[in-house]
């Protein structure tokens, strides 16, 4: 039953009528809560990558001038993070240019 329950909510049919307990009630209401909890907290680990370069430690790593990271950046070769007015690049993104770079030099 709570199954059943359970899956008419989340399915959104508005043409159901159930009668059913408090107890039950609560049960489904939590687990839904906790399924939900479960999904943002693994949404939030899966974001979480690896930390993020200054356009210094960016053009750097790549001996590029900031002129070509905005060039990048326009063309959407390397897409800058912005957090607040900090300009940021993944260090994911750096690694794979570099990557690249080195399997197209070989």
């Amino acid at each position: 039953m709570t199954e059943l329950l359970r899956k008419a909510i989340i399915d959104g049919n508005d043409n159901i009528t159930i009668n059913v307990g408090a107890a039950d009630l609560r049960s489904i209401i939590a687990e839904m809560v906790q399924d939900e909890l479960t999904r943002r907290a693994q949404a939030v680990e899966a974001s979480k990558e690896k930390p993020t370069l200054s356009r210094k430690e960016a053009a750097d790593m790549l001996g590029v001038t900031f002129m070509t990271l905005n060039r990048w950046a326009r063309d959407e070769y390397l897409v800058p993070v912005k957090i607040g007015y900090k300009v940021r690049y993944r260090l994911s993104d750096v690694e794979n240019i570099l990557l690249n770079r080195n399997s197209t030099n070989n």
